[in-house]
């Protein structure tokens, strides 16, 4: 079946023809409503007009604004380093480029011209480092090319130089013939700068070695340790002179190969461009390398005049001492001889140092008489003399807090070790002085205590001699049984006493004063006994001490008779015995 569309025709039968003989097929086709509008594409809505581009972004200065604050911060923090010197000191150690930074602002080493003829310098000397090649090269040269050949000497360094100022600086005379090439003198000129180098840098090591040992001996000062500094010193010296004699060898057959190179080689002009820059690069190297060894060297003689005579006022003053006093010994000199030697030398020392301060004075101001007059580089030799000055004095600061802290912290753990020693020796002592107290002590006390042990031995020895004297007596009356008085006195004695014993006061007080107490407690209470309440009010009268006074009649005070009335409370009975006990 054929699908048509509605627009498409206006028919409502179609035959179709099937591929059967001659079959005829009907079809009816209806007209459907569409369920969608037609909409004539020549009359659908316009496309709606694009938004508007969105506004440009604002232009961000935060970089511009960040770097002006950068560069103003950095310029205030550079104006207040100039007058700090902690803080740059700070910048020396820490930040040195920015030190330089405000050195050049301040023009404190040189000048904007010299900076920038400095910096011109330093851009050349890197584009040179950087265009040349290093690199061996291949050394294939044309038979028809002729090379000079340098034959290296074999003469010492003093008569090379004896035979370089004899002769013409540059001969007309043609080079020798050549057996080496380039490349081989570039290694004999290589070898020989760093066998230069090698050597400046083992004296420049030695040189400062020394000079470190020298102050850390001289902050712990010893008669022991000279003999180690003059050691120390020998052993510099040897090496130094090896180490500068092999370098002054090889500097002299480098001046050699430089003469060969100044007098015309035949070569090609590139090679010899190249080798005369290494050879330039190395002779800086070995000029700043022996700079540093000749300034090493220099404060190695100081200090080797210095602690030599320092040695030699301490020898000294030992033989002084040991002549006055032979049993003296140098750990144990009097500090009073001590102070007086060391007085005398240091004022001689001080005159020695106002003559050499003098003389440097002098000779300083000579020098600047010498040097240009200009104002220009006299205001420019003057800052760098500041800048040098105050250099030194931070460096001299530095170093003065530096063994001030030390010698401060040795002080402390001296004088922290002393009153340790102190407080010990103190101690024992405290101790032995408390141990003989104490045996003094005891032995006052046996003594006053035998001495009062005799004492009560002499009086019980009398007391028990009249004791025995009475018990004889009675002894001698208790045998006399037919004596009248004796029975008598007898007979007088009661049966318990003669059981019991009889009892001392003391005994007897206290009994009465428990009894008295008791008696008081159950005052109220009957003879017969009372109830539980009125045992209370006995115990809170006598808490309270609710005591009835009642007197004693005269009649009854004076009559003679034991006999006493029946009508008496406890309070009564209690008043009579407390007289009785008086009495």
């Amino acid at each position: 079946m054929i699908r048509i569309a509605q627009h498409g025709v206006n028919i409502r039968t179609i035959l179709q023809r099937r591929h059967r003989p001659l079959q005829l097929q009907g079809s009816h086709l209806h007209q459907c409503t569409s369920l969608y509008k037609y909409i004539d594409p020549r009359e659908r809505p316009p496309c709606p007009p694009p938004p508007v581009p969105p506004p440009p972004a604002p232009r961000d200065y935060k970089l511009f604004w960040g770097a002006m604050t950068a560069l103003v911060l950095a310029g205030g923090f550079a104006a207040y380093a100039k007058t700090s010197p902690e803080v740059r000191d700070w910048l020396t150690i820490n930040a040195p480029w920015f030190d330089d930074v405000i050195a050049v602002a301040y023009q404190e080493n040189m000048t904007y011209k010299e900076f920038i003829l400095q910096c011109t310098e330093d851009a050349k000397k890197y584009l040179n480092s950087y265009v040349r090649d290093d690199k061996p090269k291949q050394c294939s040269f044309e038979e028809g090319s002729a090379l000079s050949n340098v034959e290296l000497p074999d003469q010492p360094a003093d008569q090379a130089l004896r035979e370089k100022e004899n002769e013409s600086p540059c001969n007309t005379l043609p080079p020798p013939v050549v057996t080496k090439d380039v490349c081989e003198i570039e290694k004999c000129l290589t070898d020989l700068a760093d066998t230069a180098l090698n050597n400046y840098g083992t004296a420049r090591d030695a040189c400062a070695y020394y000079n470190k040992l020298v102050e850390e001996t001289m902050l712990d000062f010893s008669m022991s340790s000279l003999g180690e500094l003059r050691h120390a010193m020998l052993e510099r010296q040897d090496l130094v002179k090896t180490s500068v004699d092999n370098a002054n060898y090889a500097v002299s057959r480098l001046d050699e190969l430089t003469r060969y190179f100044e007098c015309g080689v035949q070569a090609p002009k590139e090679s010899l461009d190249n080798t005369k820059a290494l050879l330039k690069d190395y002779r800086d190297k070995i000029q700043t390398t022996s700079a540093n060894y000749q300034w090493e060297n220099d404060r190695s003689l100081a200090m080797d005049k210095q602690w030599q005579m320092v040695g030699e006022v301490v020898e000294k003053y030992s033989a002084e001492t040991q002549q006055m006093f032979p049993a003296s010994r140098r750990a144990q000199t009097d500090t009073d001889l001590l102070l007086i030697h060391a007085t005398r030398y240091m004022q001689q020392l001080e005159g020695e140092v106002r003559e050499a301060r003098a003389a440097m004075s002098a000779r300083v101001a000579r020098g600047l008489l010498t040097l240009p007059q200009d104002e220009q580089q006299r205001s420019g030799r003057e800052v760098l003399v500041q800048a040098a000055v105050r250099r030194r004095r931070t460096e001299m600061d530095r170093e003065y807090r530096k063994r001030s802290e030390e010698l401060r912290a040795a002080n402390e753990h001296m004088i922290s070790e002393c009153l340790k020693r102190q407080r010990a020796e103190h101690e024992e002592t405290l101790r032995q002085r408390v141990l003989q107290k104490e045996i003094e002590a005891k032995a006052r006390l046996n003594k006053l205590i035998a001495e009062k042990v005799a004492t009560e031995k002499l009086v019980l020895a009398a007391q028990l001699a009249e004791m025995r004297s009475k018990l004889n007596v009675v002894e001698e009356k208790l045998n006399g049984e037919d004596d009248e008085f004796v029975r008598t006195v007898l007979k007088s004695i009661p049966d318990y006493v003669r059981d019991e014993g009889i009892e001392l006061e003391s005994v007897l007080r206290k009994k009465y004063y428990e009894m008295e107490k008791v008696a008081l407690k159950v005052a109220l209470v009957e003879e017969d006994g009372a109830p539980l309440f009125v045992y209370f009010l006995s115990w809170l009268q006598y808490m309270l001490l609710f005591v009835k006074i009642s007197g004693i009649p005269q009649a009854e005070y004076e009559s003679s008779t034991d006999v006493l009335p029946e009508d008496l409370d406890t309070f009564d009975l209690l008043q009579r015995a407390r007289l009785d006990a008086l009495v």
